[in-house]
């Protein structure tokens, strides 16, 4: 039954806040803005900043925080499942946003090709948790080099939902975290997140919980590290 609602939103064209489209039922759920309603507050950006949307999945942060920071500011989204990204590039132009990078990859601590799992939707594929659904070979990047390469100079905040991968993504994030001291917000699994935590605290950044999910996933929390002085 579920993926014949699927199949019928698929390519669906709605209109909120934003204009976007969608490619299945829970990408639905996922763009509306009551979805996280809870992180609202952390994504207030300003007029010329840099946002980093690491998994980026089709773009609910991406095409907001574009909107926010405007034509002077820089959005990079991140989305390794090219379905995704297709629909990620389609929200990216109806919402006529100039002012974005869209890059078909995953980001991790090195840069190479990994296999790809299809999750139970769209918004949990991973690179770390087979669930037998079959994968994609995706290419691999750290996002340090992502940054070097396309000339993004300082960034103000980053958000990171990589289903399990956070380690690997804030480890190929150690120059810009160490040199630049961008917010991070990071959905990090209950399994990672003394490593996570630990790996930020190395860095000089303080950990502050945004909120906890104890019977999702197996628990998950939404942290903010901000660096200190």
């Amino acid at each position: 039954m579920r993926r014949h609602f699927d199949l019928a939103v698929r390519g669906f064209f709605l209109e909120t806040d934003v204009k976007f489209y969608i490619g299945s039922i829970h990408d639905f759920f996922v763009f509306s803005p009551s979805w996280e309603d809870e992180l609202r507050n952390v994504f207030l950006l300003q007029n010329g900043m840099k946002f980093i949307d690491v998994g980026a999945h089709i773009g609910k942060y991406t095409i907001r925080a574009a909107r926010m920071v405007g034509s002077s500011g820089r959005v990079v989204a991140v989305e390794p499942d090219k379905d995704n990204f297709e629909f990620l590039l389609k929200n990216i132009k109806v919402n006529a946003l100039r002012n974005c990078i869209a890059l078909n990859v995953a980001a991790g601590s090195t840069d190479g090709e990994i296999p790809l799992f299809f999750g139970p939707n769209s918004a949990e594929h991973s690179v770390k948790q087979n669930f037998g659904k079959g994968f994609r070979r995706v290419p691999l990047k750290a996002l340090d080099n992502i940054l070097t390469e396309n000339r993004i100079g300082n960034v103000d905040l980053i958000k990171v939902d990589v289903e399990g991968a956070e380690y690997e993504v804030v480890k190929g994030l150690e120059k810009t975290l160490t040199n630049k001291k961008p917010t991070v917000v990071i959905e990090v699994l209950v399994r990672d997140k003394d490593k996570v935590v630990k790996y930020m605290k190395g860095l000089g950044y303080k950990e502050k919980i945004l909120n906890t999910y104890s019977s999702y996933k197996g628990g998950l929390i939404h942290y903010s590290f901000t660096a200190q002085p």
